[in-house]
Formats: structure tokens, sequence, C-alpha cells
């Protein structure tokens, strides 16, 4: 999919197109913006819990002592590998804790996007 995505990029800018130059035309590279599908899917599972089908269930984990009241949410990791569950808990989970507590979809979305195009320009130098 990327070679596909640097097709396009080389077709809309006339030009051979690598993966950097899919950043500068402000798209996310195909790693990225699959992450980005899987957290927007993970935040409707946390904080709109209808909009979720039953069997994509996450469950957020609440420690038995806080020292912070307005702690940012945290997803429990389960024990089986390679599924929607695991995955999103693992991408969640390292947000940075002002991301995760954003209960804003859209303003979740813009935090995460910006995120992610820093990883994936300091993944492709």
């Amino acid at each position: 999919m990327q070679r596909v995505q640097n097709a396009a990029a080389s077709f809309v800018t006339n030009r051979y197109c690598s993966g950097k130059d899919v950043l500068q035309l402000g798209w996310l590279p195909t790693l990225e913006r699959t992450q980005l599908n899987l957290l927007k899917h993970t935040h409707r599972a946390i904080y709109n819990k209808d909009s979720c089908p039953e069997y994509l269930t996450l469950e957020v984990y609440n420690p038995g002592r806080t020292l912070r009241s307005n702690a940012a949410p945290r997803l429990s990791i389960p024990l089986i590998k390679g599924t929607f569950q695991e995955t999103t808990a693992n991408l969640f989970n390292d947000l940075p804790p002002e991301v995760r507590s954003c209960a804003d979809l859209n303003v979740f979305m813009r935090e995460v996007k910006q995120l992610l195009k820093s990883r994936a320009f300091l993944r492709l130098e």
C-alpha cells in the first residue's frame, strides 16, 4: 500500500516521491494512517460505547489507588496477542496522557494526527 501511496504522490507532484514527500503533501504514510484509524475506533469504544460493537469492547484499567483524581485512562492489555483489543491497547497506552484524556473526538484526532506525523518523520529520517 505504501508503494501505491508513493505512486499517487508522484502523480500529484509530477516527479518521483518517497515517504518524506508523502509527509510534505500533508498525507500520513500507510502505517500511521492505519494507526490513526485504530485509535479513532479506540476513542469511540471508550467514550461512546453505543457506537462500538459488543465484540470489540475494551477494558479501561482502573488502578485501586490513584494519586491523581483526573488521571488519563489506560487500557488493560489482554493476554491474547494480535487481536484488536491488544493492538489498540498498546497504541492508546503509548499516547501522552493529555491526548488520552481528551473526550472530544475532533480534538483527539487532530492531536493524534500531529503526533503520528512527527513519529513518521522521525521514522523516515
